[in-house]
């Protein structure tokens, strides 16, 4: 959500926040950051990525 806010285009914005406007929010638990936390501990990636793969993972989403 950060980055879509960040969008400096109005028009590109407007279109990003409407194309996500129905998906569910995930919560940040301490659960998920406990679970980030493991991830970064056993593999060397981007905090924000461990965070995503932790809420996707606690939240059950299927890609």
């Amino acid at each position: 959500l950060d980055e879509i806010r960040a969008t400096a285009e109005a028009n590109l914005r407007k279109a990003l926040e409407n194309l996500i406007n129905d998906f569910e929010v995930l919560e940040m638990t301490e659960e998920v950051i406990e679970l980030a936390d493991t991830y970064l501990y056993y593999r060397h990636l981007p905090r924000g990525d461990a965070l995503h793969l932790a809420s996707e993972s606690i939240g059950e989403m299927n890609f």
